[in-house]
């Protein structure tokens, strides 16, 4: 199986990172232009990583919920304003990591594919051990 990350707005340093990891195993990345547009890719293909960005954590809730209706897999937020009371509130709602966006990359990447190895390595039903 393929598997598939969608990103939205990320610095071009991180987007590069990430799809040089991801191709590296045999992954895909796709890149959609706003969070608006990843709702709509989610509702019509399955994705097994979701990476957002946002200016503000307290423009992510209504994203949030959208794409919690159509897919279940890890969604990593990343912020310029990290706030942690809004970090909270995110993870609350449905995020599976959330970081400053002014985090170095390779912290960055390695957080994030922690996320994508622990949905595609260890969430294996046929094998439980």
């Amino acid at each position: 199986m393929k598997y598939q990350t969608l990103t939205a707005d990320l610095p071009v340093n991180l987007c590069l990172n990430l799809k040089h990891r991801l191709t590296g195993l045999g992954s895909s990345l796709a890149t959609a232009k706003s969070s608006t547009e990843a709702i709509h890719l989610c509702a019509g293909q399955m994705y097994h990583l979701i990476v957002l960005r946002f200016p503000d954590l307290s423009t992510c809730g209504e994203v949030l919920a959208e794409l919690r209706r159509c897919c279940f897999a890890p969604i990593v937020i990343l912020t310029d304003k990290y706030d942690i009371n809004r970090a909270y509130s995110a993870l609350e709602n449905g995020v599976d990591l959330c970081l400053p966006v002014n985090s170095p990359t390779d912290f960055l990447t390695g957080h994030i594919m922690a996320q994508f190895r622990r949905y595609t390595a260890y969430n294996n039903f046929e094998s439980p051990q």
